[in-house]
């Protein structure tokens, strides 16, 4: 995937529609069959550590840098959470690390996962934050940059 983000603020380029390209549309690849997996996936080869995943590939990269304790692997989108690309994680600790609002989706999704890995749902942000940020869907690594975690 191809995407643009804003140089000031490191968000994707939503407004006024979402800049997204899919690399094998753009250079015209009929042949090409897409399969999706979590950013991030390489890392968990040989690790025993504990898997936490955001929605965000910044966020995971940020987030990889304050808490080196975990793998942080990202969906790259809030439907992505899915269990054919949660299912090679099998045995493994995950915690989910849901953007403002997306908790109760993300911890209804998580239910699925629970045949095949030990699953949690950090609710963090949802207790730390105000109004205003619940509002804009802030994400983890919005609260680590601006240091209020």
């Amino acid at each position: 995937m191809i995407w643009t983000y804003n140089q000031h603020t490191g968000k994707r380029i939503k407004e006024p529609y979402n800049k997204l390209y899919w690399q094998h549309k753009k250079i015209n690849n009929v042949d090409f069959k897409l399969k999706q997996t979590l950013f991030g996936m390489h890392l968990i080869k040989g690790s025993d550590k504990p898997i936490a995943i955001v929605e965000s590939e910044k966020t995971a990269i940020i987030c990889s840098v304050y808490y080196p304790k975990y793998i942080w692997l990202a969906t790259g989108g809030l439907n992505n959470l899915k269990v054919e690309l949660l299912r090679i994680l099998a045995g493994k600790n995950v915690v989910l690390f849901p953007d403002l609002g997306c908790y109760n989706k993300w911890f209804h999704k998580a239910k699925k996962f629970k045949q095949f890995c030990n699953i949690k749902v950090s609710n963090i942000l949802e207790l730390n934050a105000t109004e205003d940020e619940k509002n804009k869907g802030l994400d983890l690594a919005d609260f680590l940059i601006k240091n209020v975690l």
